[in-house]
């Protein structure tokens, strides 16, 4: 079993993103080896969801921000915590802030 998160994962894969022009596919598939069922699971929603969600994700951040640009790792964190608070139901909201 992997010692590496699925959020980390997520992160690392939609900062990548961010850099080549790739299908997301091609550059998730990789990260997950080792992962277990649910924690790949996990991944791959976050991943694909905030992908699906995106515009939305960014309007959400520049109302509360002001517009302001954000470091990328910050904004993809926040697209994170965001997505997870309003997207899945089962993730505990201590847990998609944290």
């Amino acid at each position: 079993m992997s010692l590496q998160k699925p959020r980390e994962i997520a992160v690392r894969v939609l900062k990548r993103r961010r850099s080549v022009h790739e299908y997301i596919e091609r550059l998730l598939e990789p990260e997950l080896g080792g992962l277990s069922p649910e924690d790949r699971g996990l991944c791959q929603e976050l991943v694909y969801g905030i992908v699906r969600w995106q515009k939305t994700l960014d309007w959400l951040i520049a109302r509360k921000t002001g517009g302001r640009e954000q470091h990328l790792l910050v904004h993809i964190l926040l697209q994170l915590g965001l997505y997870q608070l309003f997207w899945l139901e089962r993730v505990p909201d201590h847990a998609a802030v944290h």
